[in-house]
């Protein structure tokens, strides 16, 4: 029984971020910005780097693929060009009606550092444009993130001893928890190959310290800052991140979802109000909280309880469930550009055993049949073993077995993607969700609809669901 449950957490298993999902689709007209792209989110952020040089800039490429498979929309600005500042270039922050853009605003580095051509290094905007970025967040409470920071006076910090580039520990503060509630479950953040600048905290009515280097003590024997939330006088709300970052940076891609959750909320989180129809009538309380650097499903229809992860791909809100207590896992399935379909699982516990997964054979348009596929999870290393697909209406049945074990699977395609549930048990399913509309509740307030989805094991037809958020 053991080892059967260790397996199916291997096998499962679906990771929550989607590596290698298809990006959006790029805009026809960009703004001020050098490349732009749509999202499912009605959320767009603004990039700004100070060249294009992607090798030089690492956070360039962490930015835009974070952003991407969370399905945010984001315009992306170059400050410079020939190694030049370009000044009278508009940093198009607002519309012709004087509208606001963007929801957020994230900084490759915090003074947009390059080398001009007289070999100094400057800042790539100017100082008017600086103003008009600053007026512009305190004016529409626009959260700044900074990927790579020096301490400064600025923002409430001051260095302590040498930058270094040797590997360390990350280690999380209170401040962190409530500022991303999914680096809780994160684990171990082991920092390499990059560069760090220690720093200690000079003002402690703008800065909080949210993540410390292990191995580097100020003077008071504290822990030297590794990231830090910085509050202005004029309630401009920024984090700082006082090591390079890039997207082949490991730590760098377990915080980019947790800096995303607090740069822009996510948009399905919260208590929403459940309505079935294309089904018997039956309507609940259903919840989506943290996990992780994931997201949990939980659903109370009275005597029925379920629970799942979920995931966001492209806007959509994936998820996977079970009976609450039972093991499920859940797999993001796309093409691959070699032929066969690749993707990411993860088990749904409270510490996901995650991986990917590959079935050479397979494709959106030849579905059915029997397949080998192959698994790598970080708990048990590479598996192999066969799939059978059984279309079911608008649903696939799959069979998983690798050796003597079976899992049952349930599947739905979602735009170019296959969405698979899977678990040991009879009633588990797989849904989708999209955000619909915005309407307003008795009380003013606003409340968010969105409609989904879902199937479960055995049965073909899939049922239609309304959520609106609980305003309380």
């Amino acid at each position: 029984m053991q080892v059967s449950k260790i397996l199916s957490r291997s096998v499962l298993f679906a990771a929550g971020l989607g590596a290698g999902l298809p990006a959006m689709g790029r805009d026809d007209v960009p703004r001020s910005a050098s490349e732009s792209r749509q999202g499912a989110s009605q959320q767009r952020v603004l990039i700004v780097s100070a060249t294009d040089n992607l090798a030089a800039d690492q956070g360039i490429a962490l930015a835009t693929e974070a952003l991407e498979k969370q399905g945010v929309a984001y315009d992306r600005f170059v400050a410079t060009q020939g190694g030049e500042i370009q000044s009278a270039q508009k940093l198009g922050l607002e519309s012709s009606d004087g509208a606001p853009r963007y929801s957020a605003i994230v900084l490759t580095n915090d003074k947009l550092l390059f080398e001009n051509n007289q070999g100094l290094w400057v800042s790539g905007l100017s100082v008017e444009q600086w103003s008009e970025l600053q007026t512009y967040e305190a004016k529409n409470q626009v959260k700044r993130l900074s990927l790579y920071s020096s301490p400064s006076q600025e923002i409430g910090m001051a260095p302590v001893g040498q930058a270094t580039g040797d590997a360390t520990q990350l280690e999380v503060s209170q401040e962190a928890s409530i500022a991303m509630p999914g680096i809780a479950q994160v684990g171990q953040m082991q920092l390499a190959n990059a560069w760090r600048y220690p720093a200690q905290v000079t003002d402690q009515s703008i800065a909080k310290p949210i993540l410390y280097f292990s191995d580097i003590s100020t003077q008071e024997g504290q822990k030297s800052v590794a990231a830090a939330l910085v509050k202005t006088q004029d309630g401009r709300e920024q984090m700082h991140f006082f090591f390079s970052q890039g997207k082949n940076i490991e730590v760098s891609k377990q915080l980019a979802p947790l800096w995303i959750e607090w740069l822009i909320p996510n948009e399905f989180k919260g208590e929403w109000a459940s309505i079935f129809s294309g089904h018997e009538a039956q309507t609940g309380k259903m919840t989506i909280s943290s996990m992780g650097q994931y997201l949990q499903l939980g659903v109370n229809l009275g005597q029925t309880q379920f629970a799942g992860p979920a995931v966001l791909v492209a806007g959509r809100l994936l998820a996977a469930w079970n009976v609450r207590g039972q093991d499920i896992g859940i797999a993001t399935l796309e093409s691959a550009q070699q032929g066969g379909m690749v993707g990411t699982m993860l088990n749904g516990s409270s510490n996901p055993d995650q991986g990917s997964v590959s079935i050479p054979e397979m494709s959106l348009d030849a579905m059915t049949g029997k397949f080998n596929f192959t698994a790598q999870t970080e708990a048990l290393g590479s598996m192999q073993g066969t799939v059978e697909v059984v279309a079911k209406g608008e649903t696939y049945d799959m069979s998983f077995k690798v050796q003597e074990f079976t899992f049952k699977g349930i599947a739905i395609r979602t735009g170019d993607q296959i969405v698979v549930a899977i678990a040991n048990g009879k009633n588990f399913g797989v849904a989708e969700y999209t955000m619909q509309e915005s309407v307003e509740s008795s009380m003013g307030q606003e409340q968010l609809v969105a409609q989904g989805r879902w199937a479960r094991i055995g049965v073909e037809k899939i049922f239609a669901q309304t959520l609106t958020r609980i305003v309380r």
